[in-house]
């Protein structure tokens, strides 16, 4: 009877080894599936982030280069762009056929652009925002603005962008 007692008391005690193992093993490997999740998730962001930033980059380029094709393929067919700066009326373009009306009307002045992304993007969302310097002309009557540009993005396109900013003038002549 003895030997029948201990070996129930192992039995139990066995048991109840097993089953707090089973629950540490089940913790555990939530605690793996939690920390792969974790890790995908920081590389999807830092992946997306960084195809936001070469947006912008690559839409800052287009527009240095007057490269019109380029700089409409970076744009949704119903983007929208505003101009905000101090002491002007506010500047907005719908749609594909204003915005490309607008790029050549500024790259056929002959000065073309000369844009700049002037800090660290910062990422929310699905928008991105930057100091930039936006800057055209290098004749007698500069225009040069300083701000924040705002893009929103959709489906890898800029489908909003935003650039609110003062303006000043730079004259290179008497």
């Amino acid at each position: 009877m003895e030997t029948m007692d201990k070996t129930i008391q192992t039995f139990d005690s066995t048991e109840r080894v097993l089953r707090i193992n089973r629950w540490m093993a089940v913790a555990l490997i939530l605690a793996l599936a939690a920390l792969v999740a974790l890790g995908a998730w920081l590389l999807v962001g830092q992946l997306a982030t960084s195809d936001m930033e070469r947006l912008a980059d690559d839409a800052y380029a287009a527009m240095n280069e007057g490269n019109v094709d380029a700089w409409m393929d970076l744009h949704s067919t119903d983007a929208v762009q505003e101009l905000q700066v101090v002491g002007w009326d506010s500047d907005t373009r719908q749609g594909g056929e204003e915005l490309r009306a607008w790029f050549q009307r500024y790259a056929a002045m002959g000065d073309g652009f000369r844009n700049e992304i002037t800090g660290e993007p910062v990422i929310a969302g699905d928008h991105v925002a930057f100091p930039s310097t936006l800057a055209w002309g290098e004749s007698y009557f500069a225009v040069e603005m300083e701000g924040i540009h705002v893009m929103r993005i959709e489906d890898g396109l800029i489908a909003e962008s935003v650039f609110i900013g003062s303006e000043f003038f730079q004259s290179s002549g008497p």
